[in-house]
């Protein structure tokens, strides 16, 4: 066997098994979805919990970059487009804001977002703004890409007070096992989960055979 085979096998092979894990934890996330009952914030007690509710008001509130809306947290990220948009890669990820509150009319919880899977609605997609020029002059990425105003997107995920929002995840001081944080419905949740859940399945499974099939036929 020569080394590109080896290489090829294993490229293959590893990004395969990447995929395929991050689907069945997308099922483990579906099956606490569905039969994980709903506690009330009074009521918590550490370990796993789902609890629905609004982002309570914050004095600590933040200014989206591109929209210039208020709220109490804001994700964003600038990507880079081809010429006929066939091809996306994302050049700069950030977040304003990490903490928020929230509420659900029997106590207020303080959630720490640093390590949550998200699933909330975009709030603001454009073109290259002012703000990220900036951003894309600090970045330097016109060493790697030629840039103009019609090839970089900026989109903007932002909280803001009274949104209705589930929380998913350990009711701990300090967390880094599961968050999942939606402003969906179960319903739209479980549809979004399910379709995802699939695709990264059988992607997994058929890059793993490849990289088997491309071992066994140089073998």
């Amino acid at each position: 066997m020569d080394y590109a085979n080896i290489i090829f096998t294993i490229v293959f092979g590893g990004i395969g098994y990447l995929i395929f894990d991050s689907g069945l934890r997308k099922i483990r996330l579906k099956f606490l979805v569905n039969n994980l009952k709903t506690s009330m914030i009074s009521g918590l007690k550490p370990g796993l919990a789902e609890i629905k509710g609004v982002i309570a008001a914050d004095k600590d509130r933040i200014t989206a970059p591109f929209s210039r809306l208020e709220g109490v947290l804001c994700r964003w990220h600038l990507e880079y487009h081809s010429a006929s948009y066939s091809f996306r890669d994302r050049v700069y990820d950030s977040c304003d804001g990490r903490y928020f509150k929230v509420d659900d009319g029997t106590g207020t919880i303080l959630i720490d977002s640093l390590y949550a899977d998200w699933d909330t609605k975009m709030t603001y997609e454009n073109g290259v703004t002012e703000k990220s020029r900036d951003i894309l002059k600090k970045y330097d990425i016109s060493k790697l890409y030629p840039v103009n105003d019609k090839m970089v997107s900026a989109t903007e995920w932002l909280l803001k007070e009274g949104d209705s929002i589930y929380i998913l995840g350990n009711v701990v001081i300090k967390n880094k096992g599961l968050l999942f944080i939606s402003d969906k419905d179960e319903k739209h949740i479980i549809a979004g989960l399910n379709w995802t859940i699939w695709v990264r399945i059988f992607i997994g499974l058929g890059l793993i055979a490849l990289g088997i099939m491309i071992f066994l036929k140089a073998s």
